[in-house]
């Protein structure tokens, strides 16, 4: 997994940030946050299986990405 995908999984998932505080750390849009998730969320499906499961968080639901 690419490094700056890593980074905003580890800061979602891990550290429980929102998407926008992401973005602004990582001089990265939310929109780019959100597309690193969903390729890192595919990419753990892929690896451990579609068992994964994933809570979404209030600041990502709705926006356009499908998990």
């Amino acid at each position: 997994m690419p490094e700056m995908r890593q980074r905003v999984a580890f800061l979602k998932w891990g550290e429980e940030w929102s998407s926008a505080e992401i973005a602004e750390v990582l001089g990265i849009t939310q929109s780019t946050v959100r597309a690193h998730l969903k390729l890192a969320r595919d990419e753990l499906a892929e690896e451990i299986g579609p068992e994964i499961t994933f809570e979404d968080t209030a600041d990502d639901a709705g926006k356009g990405v499908a998990w």
